[in-house]
């Protein structure tokens, strides 16, 4: 397996640190690279909020990741491979303690974080703490993210990344917010819990309130399929306006699948909604209706390659007469896109930030 990756490259170097260690790895891991840290590890716990890493990571060591679940656990030798959000992933493993922490930093920064707050009932005392990032992300001032009133070292820099590391003697305080959202959307009320890691924390996006806004859910029959929901929100506003149809919830993140699963029990409609994994690739039962606002990042990066892909998908994932009906940035050329696997796209509502269309089948 090549390395290939500044953040490993650069931890590799430091690899005596970690020599027979119980050691966590945390944050945003974004290649199964990783696995050439672990080797002379005692043992290793690999926790990942991404699931095609995770993927990707369980494909490396001969596993097979599990696309139904919202989380999952594997093991392999003296590895764990967790696929999960950080408000379930202690209750995961039990009679675990790690003396070693290496957090990936993530471009969310609380959710790093709050990966250190959640799983530090975990950490024996005087655990050493690394926290590695590449600088054109945040990586020279990431200290701060494992700073206590314990002083913060720089370890090591090259191939333009960062590593600093802490040694755990006091706890880890919650210095960010998660919400919980009360929304009237066309006169439909939900309750909506939000995480640090789930796309626009804090607030119904712009997009996605243009969406439903467009949407004329009584038009919408038999199966939705919600992809890349974040907290659900789309899904489950489609749930509750039309209790005739059924939904499913895809996502990359474990933190977004977490969410989602929460607010749908708590608005009622778990019980015609289906929650799982979403990767590049995967196979879903074709469904009427696809209600989207896709990402257009990949990490840190402003990127639509990944999206692009995922549109062209699209049309396979529909059954015969249905349709996409999608929310994007104007600036994206997502329209001519769709039209090169779709038979027609029609524009429903358009500002001077975003675009609504639907791509026919």
């Amino acid at each position: 397996m090549r390395i290939d990756n500044p953040k490993v490259e650069l931890l590799l170097r430091n690899k005596e640190r970690f020599t027979q260690k119980k050691v966590l790895i945390a944050g945003d891991i974004d290649s199964p690279a990783i696995l050439h840290l672990v080797k002379d590890m005692a043992s290793c716990t690999v926790l990942t909020d991404n699931f095609a890493y995770a993927s990707q990571i369980a494909s490396a060591l001969n596993l097979t990741q599990d696309s139904s679940s919202i989380s999952s656990l594997l093991s392999y030798k003296h590895l764990n491979l967790c696929f999960a959000g950080a408000d379930i992933f202690a209750s995961q493993l039990k009679d675990v303690e790690f003396d070693c922490v290496i957090l990936f930093l993530s471009k969310v920064k609380d959710y790093c974080r709050k990966i250190l707050v959640s799983a530090q009932h975990l950490f024996a005392r005087d655990t050493q703490i690394f926290i590695v990032g590449e600088n054109v992300s945040g990586g020279k001032t990431c200290d701060k993210i494992i700073a206590t009133t314990n002083a913060v070292y720089k370890t090591d820099s090259a191939r333009k990344c960062t590593l600093f590391e802490t040694v755990y003697k006091e706890p880890f305080t919650k210095t960010y917010k998660e919400d919980i959202l009360n929304l009237s959307i066309n006169d439909q009320n939900l309750k909506l819990r939000q995480d640090v890691n789930v796309f626009s924390h804090g607030s119904l996006d712009d997009g996605t309130a243009l969406l439903l806004s467009t949407v004329d859910t009584n038009e919408l029959y038999g199966s939705v399929h919600d992809i890349g929901c974040g907290c659900g929100v789309i899904g489950i506003y489609a749930a509750l306006k039309n209790p005739s149809l059924t939904v499913t919830l895809s996502d990359i993140s474990a933190s977004a699948l977490e969410c989602a699963a929460f607010n749908a029990s708590e608005n009622l409609v778990s019980d015609r909604i289906d929650i799982r994994p979403y990767c590049l690739g995967d196979s879903f039962e074709p469904c009427d209706f696809i209600l989207s606002n896709p990402p257009f990042h990949d990490g840190i990066k402003n990127s639509s390659e990944k999206t692009a892909a995922a549109l062209t998908s699209m049309r396979s994932m529909l059954k015969t007469g249905g349709s996409a009906i999608i929310v994007y940035n104007s600036f994206l050329d997502y329209k001519n896109i769709l039209k090169n696997s779709f038979s027609k796209v029609v524009t429903l509502k358009s500002n001077t930030r975003f675009c609504v269309v639907q791509a026919f089948v």
